[in-house]
């Protein structure tokens, strides 16, 4: 959209003029005011220009075509509120009520040490810390804490991954690199937050999902690479019977229907979610077929995780390919916005 900038001090304020040159897709940028408002606002905030004013000038091939307010496109800030990771503070809450409070970047340290493989690109690692600074900011708006245990996150204190990992300090000073590049910023669809939708990989395309429009189905490829692509498992009636705790043999009626747009699996009249036989039978995707044999059941699953949202294994390929992290979250989430959270100056 532009290709360079300059800050300039006229009249004791702080003006930004953004360059471009005129071609038809420079052009077709240019749609309704408010679309570029937002535009600017988003292109000032991906490239970390540190501007903190609020006039823009748009200069095409030399020539001031626009100039901009850009304070009405940014989220609202709370003067007495800091979204530093050291002093936003976030309370931990376990299922049995025991609240402990943390620093957002040892909630941080914690979430990315479970994710955490040293194959994972450090763009996808960003892109993985917006999700949960998304997360931490809209659960302590709307329920003052953030639970330990969800299916969304699993918070462990930092002494568990110090045990785990021999280069800890190394790995710390890399999540470092990562919150700080991240600070502050988040994903919204329509102005509210979104939930950390991740998994490691799919069948070659993410799902949609009827109760979050912000989940749409795009296509990752890259994932049909997977080590996870497909895997075959085989389960005897007994075991069956034992896991789903109902009668289960070669006679069985077992079919799967879809139901308010959700798929579900009828096995005689009991009806499960998928992912409900995923966790049963601990299958590592609720994208799964079933054939049915004399004496067993094989279940062929592709991919890792629910294929909702952010793809681990996909993102990766990409940031190989040079992308960036809001160029991830843009491909997997192409319905949202990033926005970041700054302190207002007094």
């Amino acid at each position: 959209m532009y290709n360079a900038y300059e800050i300039k001090k006229e009249n004791g304020e702080s003006v930004l003029y953004l360059y471009g040159t005129y071609s038809y897709e420079f052009a077709n940028e240019f749609t309704s005011s408010d679309e570029i408002g937002k535009r600017t606002n988003q292109f000032i905030q991906n490239h970390k220009i540190p501007f903190r004013g609020n006039k823009v000038y748009l200069v095409v091939d030399g020539i001031v075509i626009k100039s901009i307010d850009i304070s009405k496109y940014l989220p609202e800030y709370s003067s007495d509120i800091s979204y530093s990771p050291d002093q936003f503070m976030v309370f931990i809450r376990y299922e049995d009520n025991v609240t402990i409070e943390v620093s957002l970047r040892e909630y941080l340290y914690s979430i990315l040490f479970s994710y955490y493989d040293s194959s994972i690109e450090k763009e996808t690692l960003k892109a993985i810390c917006i999700l949960y600074n998304t997360y931490v900011y809209s659960k302590m708006r709307e329920d003052g804490f953030v639970p330990a245990i969800s299916p969304y996150s699993h918070y462990e204190p930092l002494e568990v991954y110090q045990k785990t990992y021999s280069t800890y300090s190394k790995i710390l000073s890399l999540f470092d690199e990562v919150i700080l590049d991240t600070e502050g910023v988040y994903v919204t669809y329509k102005g509210n937050y979104i939930l950390p939708f991740i998994h490691y990989s799919n069948s070659g395309k993410t799902l949609t999902h009827s109760n979050y429009p912000y989940l749409s189905s795009v296509k990752s490829l890259w994932d049909m690479e997977s080590p996870y692509y497909i895997e075959i498992h085989s389960f005897s009636y007994e075991v069956l019977e034992e896991f789903l705790s109902q009668p289960i043999s070669s006679k069985t009626k077992i079919q799967m229907i879809e139901k308010d747009h959700i798929k579900k699996l009828v096995i005689e009249n009991r009806i499960y979610t998928l992912e409900e036989i995923k966790q049963l039978l601990s299958l590592k995707s609720t994208d799964f077929y079933l054939i049915q044999h004399l004496n067993k059941i094989t279940i062929i699953t592709k991919g890792y995780g629910n294929s909702l949202g952010l793809s681990i294994f996909g993102s990766n390929e990409i940031a190989k390919d040079g992308f960036f992290y809001y160029q991830i979250l843009s491909y997997y989430f192409p319905k949202t916005k990033l926005y970041r959270h700054m302190k207002k100056l007094s």
